[in-house]
């Protein structure tokens, strides 16, 4: 009996030995299988195998799609899709020969300093051929009347030639004639009434007398509305070209009489107190005092004669409407 039960714990020993050893080749395999490279689709989540390529070739990758396919096969189809004729690219048109031209030109001259290329820009101006003009023929009737000269305009006279009424005036100013008036255009209301008393009739009914312009109507009723009329005298306008046909005796008693007339009211209004403008107008009225008319009408007739205006400043103007 004792030898009978002597073999048992040895066939246990062997099959735990047997068991190990099986799990150490599942274990073994296991590992293995975590070792190949393995991975995941990003599309459709299908496993993909990837082989160890041979030397000198590219590795293949299997999907879902071909895991049914030998392998025989599906070398020979990658095989045939390499060695398939890529198709050629259309060819694209030449650009222009100016466009290249040009675009090199810019880039060999991005490199190149500024003087340089200034010389070389005017060089390449100067080398260049001007075109030549084309003769024409000339015809027979323009050549037969070619020898004939035109006849000559004659230029006027430099006495009649006009420098403009601007620098006239101006110079009249300078002189002494030209001084009265001027000092007389400055306080002419204290001397002179203009428009008068006919100016400020009205022309007829629906007309009124425009503010700050007295002998000017404009209609404002009936059919002839913003009709404009003007009913001021302009001979006895108080203006540069009216006084200056007048003779320097006229202007120098208007010119005192106005200046008299001004620091009257000027004292009326400020007092007998000593002022710059009273100070003034006893300068004025001394320097006016003092004017010979006779030589200031000679010096006016020198002027008049110079810019050759005899006919439009005349001394035969309305002396009665001024005096």
């Amino acid at each position: 009996a004792l030898r009978s039960e002597a073999p048992e714990p040895r066939r246990r020993s062997s099959v735990r030995g047997s068991f190990f050893l099986v799990f150490l080749l599942f274990f073994s395999a296991f590992r293995a299988a975590l070792r190949a490279p393995a991975r995941r689709c990003s599309k459709g989540g299908g496993l993909r195998v990837r082989c160890a390529p041979p030397a000198g070739e590219k590795g293949i990758t299997m999907s879902d799609s071909e895991d049914d396919i030998p392998v025989a096969q599906l070398l020979a189809k990658r095989k045939a899709a390499k060695t398939a004729p890529a198709r050629k690219p259309k060819p694209k048109a030449a650009p222009k020969r100016k466009a290249a031209e040009r675009e090199a030109s810019s880039d060999d001259d991005d490199d190149v300093p500024l003087s340089q290329l200034r010389a070389k820009r005017a060089k390449a101006a100067a080398a260049k051929p001007s075109p030549k003009a084309k003769k024409a023929k000339a015809s027979p009737a323009r050549a037969s009347s070619a020898p004939r000269s035109r006849a000559a305009v004659p230029a006027p006279p430099s006495g009649s030639r006009s420098r403009g009424a601007g620098d006239a005036m101006d110079e009249f100013y300078s002189l002494k004639k030209g001084e009265l008036a001027q000092k007389l255009l400055c306080r002419w209301w204290y001397v002179h009434s203009w428009p008068g008393a006919e100016s400020r009739r009205s022309p007829g009914a629906g007309y009124e007398e425009l503010d700050g312009f007295p002998g000017v109507w404009i209609c404002v009723e009936g059919d002839g509305i913003g009709a404009i009329v003007d009913r001021r005298d302009m001979s006895s306008c108080p203006n540069a070209a009216n006084f200056c046909r007048l003779p320097a005796e006229l202007l120098k008693t208007k010119l005192l009489a106005a200046l008299a007339a001004q620091k009257e009211a000027l004292t009326a209004r400020e007092g007998d107190g000593a002022t710059a403008l009273a100070a003034k107008l006893d300068s004025d009225m001394r320097w006016a005092s003092k004017v010979n008319p006779t030589t200031a009408d000679k010096e006016a007739a020198r002027w008049q004669r110079k810019w050759n205006i005899e006919g439009r400043y005349k001394y035969e103007a309305d002396v009665a409407a001024f005096q």
